[in-house]
């Protein structure tokens, strides 16, 4: 049954994510999926809603790892939910080499992203 909050799942393509939006998604919630990649996003998403039958799941693609995604991702939540209940901030990634992107900081992602996403995710989504 569901409990009417909504759910935001980070790192919900894999791992502890793709199980804590399968786990919900049984009890009927309304879970916002975030994935960095739409095509595998959409496939769990997809596989998911027709594992459980639940129709409200949704799909939100941004790379925390980016401060405009983060933002946008915030505005859009705002802008598509007139609240949002629950952050599940799981996302996370290990690489081995660092990143330079003209759009983004360079830094160690493995490292910094979580710390970084956590705050920045946070900050963006808490006066919603």
């Amino acid at each position: 049954m569901s409990d009417n909050k909504v759910y935001l799942i980070t790192g919900a393509t894999s791992g502890i994510g793709k199980a804590a939006v399968l786990s919900l998604a049984r009890q009927g919630t309304s879970i916002v999926m975030v994935s960095r990649n739409k095509e595998k996003g959409e496939s769990v998403r997809a596989a998911i809603a027709e594992n459980t039958r639940n129709e409200i799941i949704h799909l939100a693609v941004a790379d925390l790892s980016s401060q405009q995604d983060i933002r946008k991702l915030a505005s859009d939540i705002k802008s598509q939910y007139s609240k949002l209940d629950i952050l599940v901030n799981n996302a996370g990634g290990i690489f081995d080499k660092k990143e330079i992107r003209s759009s983004r900081i360079s830094y160690d992602r493995d490292v910094a992203k979580r710390l970084w996403e956590s705050s920045a995710q946070m900050t963006e989504l808490e006066s919603h």
